[in-house]
């Protein structure tokens, strides 16, 4: 893998947060051989904070944004969409971060580009939470609001 990325424009990772780290291939690693490498790193809630060592399922975003709940009928249980639309939704973000830090790599020297899944559900989905997503709640939480 480190001989890979040596030679690579980007690497997208989509491991729980610190997995990259335990493998010996942490960003400051990789950037040591390969200082314009850009690393796409996609997590359900991000590299840092309280959540991120949760695993991240699309289930998972699509229950916590609102989605869930205000789909189908009232008298029934949440209805999940028929397919992994938060897990495409975040795909969709990754790939555009990609895209964005290739764009602004050819003025940079390298680029790190994250992404939390519950972030784009939530920006997404964003259902009875007066325009602030789940992460905006973690963050308070964090920071005693």
């Amino acid at each position: 893998m480190r001989e890979l990325a040596a030679k690579a424009d980007v690497l997208v990772e989509g491991f729980r947060p610190g997995t990259l780290e335990e493998m010996g291939l942490a960003p400051a690693i990789l950037h040591a051989r390969n200082p314009g490498l850009i690393i796409v790193r996609i997590s359900g809630f991000g590299q840092t904070g309280p959540y991120a060592p949760r695993p991240g399922f699309g289930t998972l975003v699509e229950a916590m944004s609102g989605f869930s709940a205000r789909n189908g009928f009232a008298d029934r249980e949440p209805v999940l969409p028929p397919l992994a639309l938060a897990d495409m939704i975040a795909g969709l973000y990754g790939a555009f971060a990609t895209v964005t830090a290739v764009t602004r790599a050819r003025a940079w020297r390298g680029a790190w580009a994250g992404h939390r899944s519950v972030a784009a559900g939530t920006d997404h989905f964003d259902f009875g939470t007066g325009g602030r997503g789940v992460h905006d709640h973690a963050r308070d939480q964090t920071a005693g609001g």
